[in-house]
């Protein structure tokens, strides 16, 4: 049986690093195929029987077997060789809060509670490989990562239908005698090191997790995640400190970008949509590090923001009244601000009949739009140069086609002119993000290089939303600071007026309505009463009370509200939404 450890450094076996031959630091002991317990949805459990080796390479069984899963104890070794932690622990320190799959049936995750610390550890389990799948997996590595860029794909291949068609075509060429269950563990480590994450993978395959972060590397720089339930937490992975500029420069690589010494500092978009930001050592004391905030499979609706305090229904009744009236937008915030779930949810409110173009570097917005074309830029697999063709080039391409509306992802060197001068010309309502601290920083990063945009360009924007990730209480909560309506400015620059702030001490939102352009007593046509966003804030009021959240139903709401306003808001008194009659409102507007 091979050694292993839950932490790295002391592992042994083939399927670790990716490019190296080494052990997964979260495997424990040797696999036997045994049947699975029932909360663990009927597929083999790998960790049945198990063993976790410490220090002095003694066996402790993991008593992870049949029992509930909350009722378990767990051997303080699962917490690997810090003193500091493992000095502490006993058997009865640990407890198994959940355990659920990740990928079946080679990896799920323990959520353990040390009663010591008063802390939780997230511990990813994965399968270790015998001895004769170590040696195959060896033989197969390293000409299965160099063929990968030298072989034609087949109609609708991915990158990993690539690896499994040629490494079982190889299997099979070998003549090896292996368990079909071995085969699929081999095949599980090829893929998850040549065209995955690496140790990174399940993190990036949970969807209970919002971010990762690699702070360094070594047995103090443990990885750390965001759970939905959990918050902040600490990982079981640890990466070595001579293997993680690798791993960094291979994620830079899927997100098409080059990081290296001459550009040690990237932000990119994984496919799938997550945004990830990469350091390496040169700019980091620590080591290099990242930070990837995941993409969920499901949009954020107007609802959901609500429930998470990140606005409020009348805010939000604001800036659905803006893009209904085709008012271009601009989501600013730093990293993990949430800038893409705010460019989502403006997505929903754009009336059912408009024509809508999306521009983004991976497909990440989620629109209910029937008329909209979506377009992405395009990488080849493997290569980190510059898009082949990039944001600047389908800006054009889409103004080209005349939409009502335009959603680019986000606004860099290549996007921001054509995006501008498009909004300028054409009249298009345009919206996009900007990574900026502040309304002001992103002026300014707008107005000079590299994107030098001219000031006056920047007075089409019809309105501006600004988006921070703040700490509350110990948790990591998002937060609208501000929504400001751009103007003309008698100088060079823009008139910026504040609607809606955010309180600072109480946290509470600050209305100041009465500063608005668009919204106040109907005069000439163009302004929105304010009974009208009273209105709409109390559809989503109605949505909220009657615990309504999903995408599906909270668009089929806003969208027949948008054509048959009288008819929502009778179903709104009336304290429930038939929402036959609205899709069917909705279906004949499209």
């Amino acid at each position: 049986m091979a050694d292993t450890d839950p932490r790295e450094g002391s592992g042994s076996s083939a399927a670790d690093h990716g490019g190296d031959t080494r052990p997964d630091e979260e495997s424990i002991g040797n696999q036997t195929d045994t049947e699975t317990p029932p909360e663990l949805g009927g597929v083999s459990d790998p960790t049945k029987h198990n063993v976790v080796r410490g220090d002095d390479d003694e066996g402790y069984e993991v008593p992870l077997s049949e029992r509930d899963p909350t009722e378990r104890e767990v051997y303080s070794l699962l917490m690997g060789e810090r003193p500091s932690v493992a000095a502490i622990g006993r058997e009865s320190d640990f407890e198994v809060i959940r355990r659920y799959w990740i990928q079946q049936p080679h990896v799920y995750v323990a959520i353990l509670d040390h009663e010591v610390a008063d802390d939780y550890l997230y511990y990813v389990v994965t399968p270790s490989l015998r001895a004769d799948e170590e040696t195959l997996y060896q033989k197969l590595y390293t000409e299965l990562r160099n063929l990968l860029f030298r072989i034609e794909t087949e109609d609708g291949e991915s990158p990993e239908d690539v690896i499994e068609r040629h490494a079982r075509r190889k299997m099979k060429k070998l003549g090896t005698d292996l368990t079909p269950a071995s085969k699929d563990r081999v095949l599980y480590f090829l893929k998850r090191n040549i065209v995955r994450y690496d140790r990174l993978d399940p993190l990036l395959e949970d969807p209970e997790l919002e971010r990762v972060t690699v702070n360094g590397s070594g047995a103090d720089n443990p990885v750390f995640v965001q759970h939905q339930d959990f918050g902040n937490i600490e990982t079981s992975i640890v990466l070595q400190e001579e293997r993680l500029p690798n791993l960094i420069r291979k994620i830079g690589q899927r997100a098409g970008q080059d990081v290296s010494r001459a550009n040690p500092i990237q932000r990119a978009s994984l496919p799938g949509g997550s945004d990830v930001q990469l350091f390496l050592e040169d700019v980091s004391p620590d080591g290099s590090a990242l930070t990837i905030q995941k993409q969920s499979d499901e949009p954020f609706t107007p609802i959901d923001l609500i429930e998470q305090e990140t606005f409020s229904p009348e805010q939000l009744a604001y800036l659905w009244s803006l893009v209904e009236s085709g008012e271009s937008g601009l989501v600013i915030g730093g990293l993990s601000a949430g800038k893409g779930d705010v460019l989502n949810v403006l997505g929903m409110f754009v009336p059912p009949r408009e024509r809508v173009v999306t521009v983004e570097g991976s497909p990440e917005l989620q629109l209910a739009q029937q008329n909209h074309i979506q377009t992405t830029t395009r990488r080849t697999f493997g290569n980190s140069d510059s898009d082949e063709v990039g944001r600047g080039e389908l800006i054009e391409s889409a103004l080209d086609n005349k939409p009502e509306y335009l959603f680019v992802d986000e606004v860099g060197s290549g996007a921001a002119k054509p995006l501008f001068r498009g909004m300028s010309l054409t009249g298009n309502a345009i919206y996009t993000t900007i990574t900026a601290d502040s309304v002001t920083d992103a002026a300014q990063k707008l107005e000079h290089p590299p994107t030098e945009v001219p000031a006056h360009r920047l007075q089409e924007l019809g309105f501006g939303v600004v988006q921070q990730e703040q700490s509350r209480a110990g948790e990591r909560v998002r937060r609208n600071v501000e929504i400001v309506e751009f103007g003309a400015s008698r100088g060079e620059g823009i008139d910026v007026t504040t609607i809606w702030s955010r309180d600072r001490r109480s946290g509470g939102v600050v209305e100041h309505l009465d500063k608005s352009s668009y919204i106040g007593e109907r005069i000439d046509g163009q302004q929105v009463p304010r009974e009208e966003l009273e209105r709409r804030a109390a559809v989503l009021d109605a949505l909220i009370s009657r615990s309504i959240s999903g995408f599906s139903h909270v668009t089929t709401v806003l969208r027949a509200y948008m054509v048959a306003p009288e008819v929502v808001l009778e179903q709104v008194e009336q304290e429930s939404f038939d929402f036959d009659v609205l899709e069917d409102i909705v279906g004949k507007n499209r």
